[in-house]
């Protein structure tokens, strides 16, 4: 039985486009590049695609072509490394895995996004624990917190221009709630 070949060119091309685009390119990259500086993060990462990602994709891609063979065989070039073609056939089935859980995670999300009433907006269903629920933390941490300073002190830190808390916030009371830190929003409870 002869070995399948691609028909046209745009099929080995769009092939090619949907094994390297995935949802991490659309959900977590955007993140990344927010969490690590910006624009400042881009820099790094073209530099490492460009020297590093894209030569080891092209090496891959014209050892199989060459050799016509999978992961695993195409090693006979190099015997020493029959090793590599293992872990990636093993790698690349635990990230199917994982994978296919955070796509069933993004399509119930999707399901329950049509829904008039968003079930983590709010702590009045079925699975959540009341005693723990709350529906905001940045609301629910704030409200606990009070703080007064009079106008004499922040005047005197203006006029003094001595950058402390100590004099601006002597008049200040803070409260923490310990109970606020073991409850749970309610869409970490949705999701658990």
């Amino acid at each position: 039985m002869a070995r399948q070949r691609w028909g046209r060119r745009i099929e080995f091309f769009l092939t090619t486009i949907g094994f390297s685009v995935g949802v991490g390119d659309l959900w977590r990259f955007p993140f990344l590049v927010m969490k690590n500086g910006g624009g400042a993060f881009l820099i790094p990462i073209v530099i490492f695609n460009v020297l590093g990602a894209m030569p080891i994709v092209y090496l891959e891609m014209i050892m199989g072509q060459y050799s016509q063979s999978g992961a695993v065989s195409v090693w006979r070039v190099c015997p020493i490394f029959k090793g590599v073609g293992y872990g990636t056939v093993i790698a690349t089935f635990l990230f199917s895995i994982y994978y296919a859980v955070i796509i069933c995670w993004m399509l119930l999300y999707f399901v329950y996004s049509l829904f008039p009433k968003l079930p983590w907006a709010s702590c009045d269903n079925e699975w959540n624990i009341r005693e723990t629920c709350i529906v905001d933390r940045v609301a629910a941490a704030t409200s606990n917190v009070t703080a007064t300073t009079s106008p004499a002190n922040v005047t005197s830190v203006l006029t003094t221009l001595v950058p402390t808390f100590s004099t601006m916030l002597n008049n200040a009371t803070f409260s923490y709630d310990v109970e606020l830190e073991k409850s749970e929003t309610a869409a970490e409870q949705f999701f658990k």
